[in-house]
């Protein structure tokens, strides 16, 4: 395991980095639909964001696998000009692609449900008392904190 592997696993750890927020916050909107009795939103749009990274991923190893822009862009802002096989980095790059793809279209599907969840909650007496007590929250752990 030389220097030029040390480099590739570095940039691959980068690429994982810019798509772990995604990830994250993909996992958590899934719990959001669970929560609110919809598994199928986030089923089927884990199987297209799947699809999309087996697709991506071998368009990107492919587009890594010989001299052309993407190759160069990518190697360039990797730091990666050096190195003469850079087709691994493909594979992170599609799955933090697929990710952010993923983590987008929950959010859409997220926003479009939340509005009719909102309207039909405004009908609920008890929304008023959570506001409040939203709002009451900060102040409360503010006085303990700063006695």
């Amino acid at each position: 395991f030389g220097f030029p592997e040390n480099l590739l696993t570095a940039a691959c750890l980068g690429i994982f980095s810019l798509g772990l927020f995604a990830q994250c916050l993909g996992a958590l909107l899934a719990r959001a639909f669970y929560a609110m009795q919809n598994t199928i939103i986030p089923a089927f749009v884990g199987i297209a964001s799947m699809a999309v990274n087996v697709g991506l991923a071998f368009l990107f190893v492919w587009l890594l696998s010989f001299p052309n822009q993407f190759y160069s862009v990518t190697s360039s802002f990797l730091n990666l000009q050096d190195i003469d096989n850079i087709r691994i980095v493909g594979l992170p790059l599609a799955f933090s692609v697929s990710a952010v793809f993923q983590f987008l279209l929950l959010f859409l599907f997220f926003q479009k449900k939340v509005k009719e969840f909102v309207a039909a909650a405004e009908l609920h007496p008890n929304t008023k008392v959570s506001r409040t007590s939203g709002a009451i929250a900060p102040v409360c752990f503010l006085s303990v904190v700063y006695k």
